[in-house]
């Protein structure tokens, strides 16, 4: 993603992305559905090397993680040290709301014994 325009005012990709960051992390859909309309890549990930999905799910913002999956969000992108979002939703979720980051057909890996 290049600089983009917004009503007349260029912003840059890296202030675009940290926005999408900070929106994940918030849980604030309005705000994330915005810049991935605008353009910002649902694979876009932190310094840290976390994706907005990991964050939606860290966070426990369900409704962030639907909007990320429905948007092209990949589950199984890792983050920097190797997790992804589908191995931590059972954790970051919880219960009923961890089928939601888990496709269907895919199983979470389970611990080991």
């Amino acid at each position: 993603m290049s600089d983009t325009a917004v009503h007349g005012v260029v912003v840059d990709a890296a202030s675009l992305s940290a926005l999408a960051a900070e929106a994940a992390r918030a849980g604030d859909c309005e705000t994330l559905s915005r810049l991935v309309a605008a353009g910002v890549p649902v694979s876009t990930v932190t310094p840290r090397g976390d994706s907005l999905l990991m964050l939606a799910c860290y966070y426990g913002h369900i409704d962030a993680v639907r909007l990320l999956l429905d948007a092209g969000a990949e589950p199984d992108q890792p983050d920097a040290k190797g997790q992804t979002a589908l191995a931590g939703a059972p954790l970051l979720l919880g219960g009923e709301d961890a089928r939601i980051a888990t496709p269907a057909g895919s199983r979470p890996p389970l611990p080991p014994e």
